[in-house]
């Protein structure tokens, strides 16, 4: 449970209590991304962090409140590498540029976080059996790239298309070679974010409109609206 001998009138955490929920999820991380999501006891994070599981008990509710505040602390992590380097970028490009590119150097030094993240994204349901932390977190992820893409777009760099699709696009490409690289780490990541940020540089930038193939919108289009004749 939680702790509930805390002075009347301090609500917030100790130094010590923080440092210690600090010491539980790195254990957890390092459990989960060894021995899955099913391997992650609170037996085995105590063991791991070499203290009682009743401790672990005090400090997090169960193990759903634990994995909880993994995910939310990794995410947090990421972005602080992530948002200090976006917002140097003064182009949209740019800022698309980035997120793929960093998002692969911050992974780079931190695999048992990827591996812990894929785990408990992929498993962890909550009592609707929905997988609320993996939409959660594409929600989020959709939406700063799906924004990005209507800047750039309003900007006039980048060419007409849907931002939530292209969007959708970049989240699952970065998934997809992480995966990827969790599973054989012979490429490196850089490898995979120079070859990214050129996928979607063509795919996006302005001048790439003429050799692209038309959206299901131009398609729909009436011939007068497109400047052509009706057969």
């Amino acid at each position: 449970m939680r702790p509930k001998n805390r002075p009347s009138g301090r609500n917030a955490p100790t130094f010590i209590e923080n440092a210690r929920r600090a010491q539980i999820i790195d254990a957890a991380i390092e459990v989960v991304a060894e021995f899955g999501y099913t391997g992650a006891s609170f037996v085995e994070i105590a063991r791991h962090a070499r203290i009682t599981k009743s401790i672990i008990s005090y400090h997090f509710e169960d193990k759903n409140d634990l994995l909880d505040q993994l995910v939310r602390r990794i995410y947090d992590e990421i972005w602080a590498f992530v948002e200090p380097r976006l917002t140097e970028q003064t182009t949209a490009a740019g800022r698309i540029r980035t997120y793929i590119e960093s998002e692969f150097a911050y992974i780079e030094g931190h695999r048992s976080q990827l591996l812990a993240l894929g785990n408990v994204l992929l498993n962890h349901r909550d009592a609707k059996g929905r997988l609320r932390l993996k939409e959660e977190a594409q929600t989020t992820v959709v939406g700063l790239l799906s924004g990005i893409f209507e800047a750039g777009q309003k900007a006039g760099e980048f060419r007409a298309f849907s931002p939530t699709v292209m969007a959708v696009a970049v989240h699952h490409a970065i998934n997809g070679a992480l995966d990827r690289w969790a599973q054989d780490a012979s490429i490196p990541l850089a490898d995979y974010a120079r070859e990214l940020s050129a996928i979607f540089d063509l795919a996006t930038r302005r001048d790439s409109v003429s050799a692209a193939p038309k959206s299901a919108l131009q398609r729909k289009a009436p011939a007068a609206a497109r400047g052509g004749v009706s057969p």
